[in-house]
């Protein structure tokens, strides 16, 4: 798993596999922000990163997690079939959710 930790500001940056478009970083977004310990998100599209400030810091699992679940996974994770095809859905989804 690639993740980062920027002790200037407590971010964790993290790399992810699938990120396609607008409508997968809508997804993202408002999934991790309905998590209540998720502050300052920021995905970078051409990058395939997230950065993000997880209070407590221990939660940081949680966000990957719930993305792997998105099928948005680490890129240290597997990214087999079922986790393309949820990329997929969750793309879809935000596209309709802007």
């Amino acid at each position: 798993m690639e993740m980062k930790v920027n002790n200037i500001d407590m971010k964790t940056i993290l790399e992810i596999q699938n990120l396609k478009c607008g409508g997968c970083k809508n997804t993202i977004r408002r999934k991790l922000y309905s998590l209540p310990f998720v502050n300052n998100l920021d995905i970078d599209l051409e990058n395939s990163t997230i950065s993000f400030e997880a209070i407590p810091p221990e939660d940081t699992g949680r966000v990957i997690l719930k993305l792997s679940e998105l099928g948005y996974p680490v890129t240290d994770e597997r990214n087999g079939l079922g986790k393309k095809v949820k990329s997929y859905v969750s793309c879809a989804i935000g596209r309709i959710h802007k």
